[in-house]
Order: C-alpha cells, then sequence, then structure tokens
C-alpha cells in the first residue's frame, strides 16, 4: 500500500513557466486570427469559403483549449488522493488503490499510476509539472511495472 506524502495538504502543481506561456502566447494568436480569417472568407462569394469557414471552428476550439490549460491542468496531492485535472475532466486515484507506475513511451515523459485490479482506469499525466521534492520522493516510492 502507497502512504501519503507529508502535509500540507493539497500540494498541488502546474506546469513549469515556458511551456504555460508558449501555450498562452500561441493560443491567443489563433484565437484573434480565427475570427479575421471567418470574417474575411465569409465575405467571398460561393459556398466554398464557407466550407473552409465552417471548418475553421475546431481550430477555433483547439486555440481556445491552449490559452486555458495554463490555468486549469494541474496535479494535487490530497490526504488520501493525487487528482490530475485536465481541461475538461480529473481523475484521481486513492493512495490505497495504487498498485504500480508505468513509463508510457512518448516524445517526452508520461506516467500512468496504474490502480489495483478492478478499482477503476489509471491516471495519467507528464513530468512537464513544477514537482517538489516532497512529490519526487513520493512518487519514488511508488513501484515499478
Amino acid at each position: 500500500m502507497i502512504s501519503a506524502p507529508p502535509g500540507p495538504f493539497p500540494r498541488r502543481y502546474t506546469y513549469k513557466g515556458v511551456w504555460r506561456y508558449i501555450g498562452i502566447i500561441l493560443g491567443s494568436a489563433l484565437l484573434v486570427g480565427a475570427p479575421w480569417a471567418v470574417f474575411m472568407f465569409w465575405a467571398m462569394p460561393g459556398i466554398g469559403p464557407k466550407l473552409f469557414t465552417l471548418a475553421l471552428l475546431p481550430g477555433f476550439v483547439a486555440a481556445a483549449c491552449m490559452v486555458l490549460a495554463p490555468f486549469r491542468q494541474s496535479v494535487t496531492l490530497d490526504a488520501d488522493k493525487i487528482a490530475v485535472t485536465g481541461i475538461l475532466s480529473t481523475r484521481q486515484i486513492a493512495y490505497a488503490d495504487i498498485a504500480a507506475k508505468k513509463r508510457i513511451p512518448a516524445n517526452y515523459p508520461v506516467w500512468a499510476i496504474l490502480p489495483s485490479e478492478g478499482r477503476g482506469r489509471p491516471v495519467r499525466f507528464d513530468m512537464g509539472y513544477n514537482f517538489d521534492l516532497v512529490f519526487k520522493d513520493w512518487f519514488g516510492r511508488i513501484p515499478e511495472q
């Protein structure tokens, strides 16, 4: 059984500085550019530009997510669980239910905390957060699969 890290709780970790600002700047530029492109293409005659304008909508949503993500995404250690908050959802797992951790192959370190058999789905997060020594020590004690 994995024990809780030392308090105080909750311990909330957010993305490291540079990645936060890159997402905000790039997303803001896309948010400004998308309405301009919609305005320009919608005014053109024919159906082609209007269809292209509709194709811009997913990009607009992606840009909004890029701006919101640095403020919303976090990893939180509570007295009894770890929670990973994404843009739209929060996944959590109780310390008593943690079985192991597993590295997921990617271009950057992504980890999954695996629950005991039949205790839910894995909780995934990358190592781009501002983790302190308390988190690193606690995470290091979880056995690897």
